[in-house]
């Protein structure tokens, strides 16, 4: 029984296919630094317009060959499509790249998710945080934050305080911010790390442990987080809420 053999196009569309991934597992790799839609989708944004570029160039130039168009009296043809391709496919990488250093600029001019404050202005007091991420001080390398706190052993909020009246330096975070999740787990804060000082401005990073009194994660299956602000500004109570993942 006679085999099939599959045809130039087909044979262009596995070769491409096979080139698209590679320029995908390229970017996936260069945008380790993003978060997982903005990598893995760029990655297959990059999979799918590598592909779509290569396949036209790659099926003339397969089927030349397969009638023989590689012969030594035609040695021209092949090597226009040859150079046709790598033109194509540098072109291809120079998108991704083009795609990924958007990606970064959307990340360092605060648009994501990681870098998106929770904020709440009532009272005579205005709080903002921000739940850094690991990505955040890859973003922002010159944050007053970078090198004081250790992401790897705490869970930090990168937080200010502003108002027009009052005194903030009394203010005692440690005591008055608790950090909560979605399953009924809370923590306190360990310390504050200032970088900012004033009677009407705060600034610096509120640092809580990863594991509850008992031990457990407080990381582990938590599908959003809450930092309950007690006392300040006159009001009660303020709940800044945070979705997991951020990313």
């Amino acid at each position: 029984m006679e085999v099939q053999r599959r045809s130039p196009v087909q044979n262009a569309g596995v070769l491409g296919a096979l080139l698209a991934l590679g320029a995908a597992a390229v970017f996936a790799v260069a945008a380790a630094g993003t978060g997982p839609v903005a990598r893995y989708g760029g990655a297959v944004w990059v999979f799918v317009l590598t592909w779509i570029i290569l396949l036209p160039v790659l099926a003339p130039w397969l089927k030349e060959r397969h009638r023989g168009g590689d012969s030594p009296d035609r040695p021209s043809s092949q090597g226009d499509r040859v150079l046709t391709a790598l033109v194509v496919l540098a072109s291809a990488t120079f998108l991704a790249a083009l795609l990924w250093l958007l990606l970064g600029a959307g990340i360092s001019t605060g648009q994501t998710p990681t870098r998106t404050p929770q904020a709440d202005t009532r009272g005579s007091v205005t709080i903002k945080a921000v739940y850094v991420a690991a990505s955040h001080f890859k973003a922002t390398p010159n944050d007053p934050l970078a090198g004081k706190v250790d992401l790897e052993r705490n869970i930090v909020f990168a937080i200010t305080l502003d108002t027009h009246s009052g005194d903030l330096s009394r203010f005692d975070f440690v005591k008055n911010v608790t950090l909560r999740n979605d399953r009924g787990q809370q923590v306190a804060p360990v310390r504050w790390v200032a970088t900012a000082e004033g009677t009407h401005h705060r600034a610096g990073g509120l640092l809580f442990p990863k594991g509850d009194q008992a031990g457990r994660s407080i990381e582990a299956e938590a599908r959003a987080f809450e930092l309950v602000v007690r006392g300040l500004g006159g009001i009660a109570e303020r709940v800044l809420r945070w979705t997991l993942p951020l990313e």
